[in-house]
């Protein structure tokens, strides 16, 4: 299907997510390729590989901020343009700092943790919402409810951080089990910058719900995650090899 599309259109840059395979793939067929970087470690010969056919290589986090050592032969060649994030540039309505409200963001509790760690919140006085941390209780919108939660129980992903760091977050954030390490290396960055509280993704209810009391306490700084503009960057990246 690559193949075919490719030899129907005119390319003159393809964007890969982080699949090797297509971009070398690609490459071979004489196509510019701009491969996304993702922390954990990828250091191993596939991902190296992918990195070295690369015309250019997209890193969704602030320079430094991540140890991709990976990267280091490539510097000519990376963009590092900061934490993606489609709420960038929108409204952001300041929470009633008095109300306790906590929003869990995706999954990050079993369901039977999240139900214990919902009821003992609620006892301490606190007014939770949901947004992807069920089955059932998917949000076209999540903004709005990002910016009225007082704190915020996320994964680690870098989608995710960066619609923490672009409403300004006071976040809990319980790293899920991915490939290479991804989400337990992005939850070390964060702790070690004193942007989030963290856990791992098999904290018990009542650890969860102190974090949260902790979190309620200590707003974070997200300016260095690079999220003002970080999508037009990227675009301007893409844009070189296009050109």
């Amino acid at each position: 299907m690559i193949a075919d599309w490719i030899a129907r259109h005119p390319v003159s840059a393809f964007v890969v997510d982080v699949s090797v395979e297509v971009t070398a793939f690609v490459r071979l067929l004489g196509v510019p390729t701009v491969v996304f970087a993702q922390p954990g470690d990828r250091s191993d010969r596939p991902h190296r590989l992918g990195h070295a056919l690369a015309d250019r290589i997209v890193a969704p986090w602030p320079e430094g901020m991540f140890d991709a050592s990976e990267l280091s032969d490539h510097r000519a060649r990376v963009r590092h343009v900061g934490g993606i994030s489609r709420h960038d540039g929108r409204s952001r309505h300041t929470a009633d700092d008095a109300a306790r409200r906590a929003l869990f963001l995706s999954r990050t509790l079993d369901e039977s943790r999240l139900e214990q760690t919902i009821d003992l919140l609620t006892a301490r006085g606190w007014e939770v919402e949901t947004a992807g941390a069920r089955d059932d209780d998917r949000v076209a919108d999540v903004w709005p409810l990002l910016c009225r939660a007082k704190v915020v129980i996320s994964a680690a992903g870098l989608n995710g951080v960066a619609d923490l760091a672009t409403a300004g977050a006071r976040a809990v954030v319980l790293p899920q089990d991915r490939p290479f390490g991804e989400q337990e290396h992005t939850a070390r960055v964060l702790q070690a910058a004193g942007l989030a509280s963290t856990a791992p993704a098999g904290s018990s209810p009542a650890q969860v719900v102190e974090l949260v009391e902790r979190a309620a306490v200590s707003p974070p700084d997200w300016s260095g995650w690079g999220v003002t503009g970080a999508a037009a960057r990227a675009a301007r990246g893409i844009q070189e090899v296009a050109s």
